[in-house]
């Protein structure tokens, strides 16, 4: 009998499944297609994302590189936060800075005992002293202001007496002039003794011998008794330093008189200065800036580097101002005006204040350079999404270089008088060149404190006012 065997397709034996599922692939051949290519899509749109956003960051990075207060960021670290912290402010002196722990705080508290009345019974003897502080070197006197604020390099020195016996003064952890001459008149390695004298050190043979050099020298390659004025040798029982106490042009105001320093007006005259031909120049200490101030005094004398700046008004409108022939604070602000720009400008403590009168609230408000470096110098260089460009502080009377600017280029001195330092470093000399037949006066204005503390108060008939010592 015969038989019927049965395959895959219904009756004619066809793999009706394979076909069916590869016509399925044949239509879905598009989709796949489709797919594809979506997913290569989505891998370029997140190239483009992160692109993007590397971008965005760094647009983000370079944003403020327009402005001056940018690059003048700092930032410090300590090496052991545990035991120091530290800020710092724009301005920073970049550097490594190492600090000494001379003693730690700890909590002291004295009570004196009582008194049984406040104005019979005498509190008992005793010797009170009082000391007229006169500018001389003093055994408090700090090494960080000798030699014109440039300080003292710490380390190791060697003394050697008339004898021939050596020693070895370690004075790295010396801060003032007393620590100096308590370690070198401690040891006992050699017969000397350390004394001030004036604004030098002086150093003493004791020893009574008379075949000897008395010697101080710096040892491993250190500067300290150099920087101290005591590097030498001499055959005489007194090594005398060289004057490490003076003032320079950088002496800070407030280190004169010692430390009391310079008590003066706010933004008025502080003294009054008459020549012997009648002139008077009235003068003022104040950080303050004027329209009579001088170029050549701002940004600590280093002056304005003048040419051509452009500025741009929130409108869009660029004006350029021609500022090369400016000398004065007014002459800067005339030019501003006269070129027809829409801002105004005004004098803000001691920096400038650019004002956009477009009243525009969209733009952008931007001065900058064309030639020359003086709206940079001026402190306004800048471009703000705002009205009002904000200069940096350009002028300042802290040093006494900054006194002698002020006064040698006050707008009623007319190159008559010339101040300056004295030679020794010690005082504020005043010389009167106008001819004249009468005396020079200096005279306080505006209950003023800064002619006295300067030592110029008085009257002069000689035509030159030498002042006591800072």
């Amino acid at each position: 009998m015969g038989t019927i065997s049965s395959g895959v397709g219904l009756i004619s034996g066809m793999p009706i499944g394979d076909i069916v599922d590869q016509l399925m692939a044949i239509e879905a051949r598009p989709l796949v297609q489709l797919q594809r290519r979506q997913g290569e899509i989505d891998s370029i749109r997140t190239v483009f994302m992160e692109l993007s956003a590397r971008l965005l960051a760094l647009k983000t990075a370079t944003s403020r590189l327009d402005e001056r207060d940018f690059f003048r960021q700092a930032r410090v670290n300590s090496s052991n936060e545990n035991v120091m912290l530290a800020t710092v402010e724009a301005g920073a002196a970049p550097g490594t800075y190492t600090f000494q722990v001379r003693s730690l705080v700890t909590t002291h508290q004295l009570i004196s005992r009582g008194y049984a009345d406040q104005d019979r019974t005498p509190v008992g003897a005793g010797v009170l002293t009082v000391e007229i502080g006169g500018g001389d070197l003093a055994r408090s006197t700090s090494l960080e202001t000798l030699n014109g604020q440039r300080g003292v390099r710490i380390g190791t020195i060697r003394i050697t007496d008339r004898s021939g016996a050596s020693g070895d003064v370690d004075l790295s952890a010396a801060l003032t002039i007393d620590d100096v001459l308590r370690a070198i008149n401690s040891q006992t390695a050699v017969g000397v003794r350390a004394s001030v004298a004036g604004d030098r050190l002086v150093l003493t043979d004791l020893t009574g011998q008379t075949t000897g050099n008395l010697t101080v020298q710096d040892i491993g390659g250190g500067y300290t008794a150099a920087d101290l004025g005591i590097a030498g040798s001499v055959a005489s029982e007194a090594l005398v330093g060289q004057d490490v106490h003076y003032i320079t042009d950088e002496t800070a105001l407030s280190l004169l008189n010692d430390g009391n320093g310079v008590g003066r007006a706010e933004g008025v005259d502080d003294f009054r200065i008459t020549l012997r031909d009648g002139t008077q120049i009235d003068v003022g200490l104040s950080d303050r800036l004027r329209f009579e101030t001088s170029l050549a005094a701002l940004n600590s004398g280093a002056g304005i580097r003048l040419g051509t700046i452009r500025i741009t008004d929130r409108d869009g409108t660029s004006t350029e101002v021609d500022l090369s022939g400016a000398q004065t604070i007014r002459d800067v602000t005339d030019a501003i005006s006269a070129s027809g720009a829409n801002v105004t400008v005004s004098l803000v403590g001691s920096h400038l204040l650019l004002t956009d009168g477009t009243g525009n609230e969209e733009g952008e408000f931007k001065v900058e350079d064309v030639d020359g470096y003086a709206a940079r110098d001026l402190g306004i260089a800048g471009q703000i999404e705002g009205s009002a460009i904000t200069g940096s502080d350009i002028y300042r009377v802290a040093t006494m270089g900054d006194v002698v600017r002020a006064i040698n280029l006050d707008s009623d001195n007319t190159g008559a008088l010339e101040a300056s330092l004295s030679s020794d470093g010690a005082r504020l000399v005043l010389e009167d060149t106008s001819w004249g037949s009468g005396a020079v006066t200096v005279e306080a204005l505006n209950d003023s404190q800064a002619a006295g503390d300067l030592g110029i108060l008085g009257v002069s008939s000689t035509g030159t006012v030498t002042g006591q010592r800072l």
